[in-house]
C-alpha cells in the first residue's frame, strides 16, 4: 500500500468513535472468503487460473489489505482512547 495514502487511512479511522475502532479491530475474515483466498492461491501456484480469477484474486488481495491496514490502525487507536 502506497504510503501517500497513510495519511487518508488515518484521517477514515479518524471518524471512528471508539465502539467503532474496536469493532473493526476484532474484525476477521469470513471463512468463506479465506476459503476462495486459499483455492485461488493454489491456483495460481499451480498455474491453472484464469483471467477472471487473477483479477478477483487481485481484488480480495487488495481489499483485505486495506481492511487490515484500517484494522490495525482502529486497534492502535481504541488502545489509546481507552486508556484516556
Amino acid at each position: 500500500m502506497s504510503s501517500h495514502l497513510e495519511p487518508l487511512i488515518d484521517r477514515v479511522v479518524g471518524c471512528l468513535d471508539e465502539t467503532s475502532a474496536r469493532r473493526l479491530a476484532e474484525l476477521v475474515v469470513p471463512e468463506a472468503l479465506q476459503a476462495r483466498v486459499d483455492e485461488l492461491a493454489e491456483k495460481a501456484a499451480v498455474k491453472t487460473i484464469t483471467e477472471s480469477e487473477t483479477e478477483e484474486f487481485e481484488t480480495i488481495v487488495r481489499f483485505v489489505t486495506l481492511v487490515d491496514l484500517l484494522r490495525m490502525k482502529a486497534g492502535g487507536r481504541a488502545t489509546y482512547r481507552a486508556g484516556n
